[in-house]
């Protein structure tokens, strides 16, 4: 610091006669830039999709270096960064911008500290990103970029191209089942999902469904699917796959199932007796569906209560909104 503090006095000194003679005298003091990044490494994630892993050594005040407050990364898919001249290229993109430069930037750290940052979100996976850092100080000042053997010479990764995740959450709206089934799953984190694909299947074997065989392909940006025409009472699986745009195809997503069936039969309505003789006894209702096949008369003794005792007969074929059937005691 002695000699720092020297050198600025025999600086200051000829200025000081100046003004001793009349003349006008501006001092500019300016914080000194931080420290340059010499150490920075690229490397492909096999982590996140579109992304690349940077490693530094932080920059600090050193005596006379700024101390750094925040980074700033540039990049490019075209040329290397070899100097601060560069980062002014056109095909050069600096922070913030959403072409290749991430956001959540670190905080520097205490000089010499081990600085990591995932820069995730990159356009181009399987593209090599060229990539520069910089220290900038309080007031805006950045510290020097170089390129040369030995300093920052690893400074490009490719963009990691991973295989998509299986589709989570896929599951059946259970308000479809007659004679269809509505397959709903979660949209994947990956931003490249070119097509989903659906997988069906009506075998289990030990409670595991087996033998799927392809049902359709879909678009994308859709996440859920409606199979019409099913044949009910039978149970059907699903299951489904994720493709991106490079052709990469995920591991099936866990199986769902749904069984196809009519809907619940609703409650008969205008239940009456007519001609109740001591023989038989002719009872009329309303028909309140299309899916009947049939009804279920229940009988009971009247001394027992309906709550026991009780006698069933099926009738088939009932006639659309209304029905006469006729019960004889002793028949069923």
């Amino acid at each position: 610091m002695r000699g720092t503090i020297t050198a600025l006095a025999l600086f200051i000194a000829p200025l000081v006669a100046d003004a001793a003679a009349g003349a006008a005298v501006t001092i500019k003091l300016r914080a000194p830039r931080p420290r340059p990044i010499t150490d920075l490494v690229a490397v492909t994630t096999d982590t996140y999709e579109f992304a690349v892993k940077l490693t530094w050594s932080a920059s600090d005040y050193d005596g006379s270096a700024g101390t750094a407050t925040s980074y700033q990364i540039a990049c490019s898919t075209s040329v290397d960064i070899d100097d601060d001249a560069d980062w002014q290229r056109s095909d050069v993109y600096v922070t913030p911008h959403s072409y290749c430069t991430p956001s959540n930037l670190p905080t520097p750290g205490p000089q010499g500290s081990f600085e990591v940052l995932i820069a995730t979100g990159l356009r181009f996976h399987g593209t090599t990103y060229y990539l520069a850092v910089r220290a900038v100080n309080a007031i805006g000042r950045t510290g020097k970029w170089s390129k040369s053997a030995g300093v920052n010479e690893n400074n490009m990764a490719t963009a990691s191209n991973l295989t998509p995740q299986a589709p989570g959450n896929v599951r059946m709206n259970q308000s479809v089942f007659n004679p269809a089934a509505h397959v709903l799953w979660d949209a994947n984190e990956e931003f490249d999902i070119l097509t989903y694909t659906l997988w069906r299947t009506t075998i289990s074997l030990a409670g595991t469904p087996t033998s799927f065989k392809l049902l359709t392909n879909i678009d994308g940006s859709l996440h859920d699917y409606f199979d019409s025409g099913l044949t009910n009472g039978v149970t059907y699986y699903y299951r489904v796959t994720a493709k991106d745009v490079t052709d990469l195809v995920s591991a099936p997503s866990l199986s769902t199932g749904v069984w196809a069936h009519p809907p619940l039969p609703l409650q008969p309505k205008n239940l009456s007796y007519v001609n109740i003789t001591t023989t038989s006894i002719r009872s009329a209702w309303l028909n309140t569906s299309l899916w009947h096949t049939r009804y279920r008369i229940l009988l009971a003794d009247v001394e027992v209560g309906f709550a026991r005792n009780l006698a069933g007969h099926d009738i088939e074929s009932p006639i659309l909104g209304g029905d006469v059937r006729w019960r004889r005691p002793g028949e069923c």
